[in-house]
């Protein structure tokens, strides 16, 4: 439950989850939309949803984002709610070269749906399991990222 991240088959489709330095890449507003569900054959997988939004604010070579996410996996419900706001900056180098560095910080809920499961001593003994359950209650934390990105422009003559 703590080091599971989701993941998006189509990875480049969600920039701002993928690196806060994409936050504000294009020239325009930016939404972005993202689903998915893996193995739909079998019940009770791993579903992701993700929804971002940033903008170019080029008068101050800086980009703003948000974006919320949600991931639930397994019968358990494993299930993981994410909103954050993203930033970046960009440093130009040369005349084609630049740099960009971003930052995001997110408001994380992580949970277990501990009832759902069923462990050994249930089956042997018919009654309760000797695990406590309430070790595995909801977990809230802040999470901060930070990425960068380098990219230039060649023209081939």
């Amino acid at each position: 439950m703590l080091a599971q991240d989701p993941q998006f088959t189509q990875f480049y489709a969600a920039p701002q989850y993928l690196n806060p330095a994409y936050t504000g890449l294009t020239m325009e507003h930016r939404f972005v939309a993202n689903y998915r569900n893996q193995w739909p054959g079998i019940r009770k997988t791993y579903q992701t949803a993700m929804a971002a939004y940033d903008y170019n604010i080029s008068n101050v070579s800086s980009g703003i984002g948000i974006f919320v996410m949600q991931d639930v996996a397994g019968t358990a419900g494993v299930k993981h709610m994410q909103s954050g706001l993203s930033y970046a900056y960009r440093f130009t180098i040369k005349k084609t070269n630049e740099l960009r560095a971003g930052v995001s910080v997110s408001y994380n809920q992580k949970s277990l749906g501990f009832n759902k499961l069923l462990f050994n001593d249930q089956l042997v003994t018919g009654s309760g399991t000797s695990l406590d359950g309430t070790t595995y209650g909801q977990k809230n934390f802040v999470d901060i990222g930070a990425g960068l990105l380098y990219t230039y422009n060649h023209h081939v003559h």
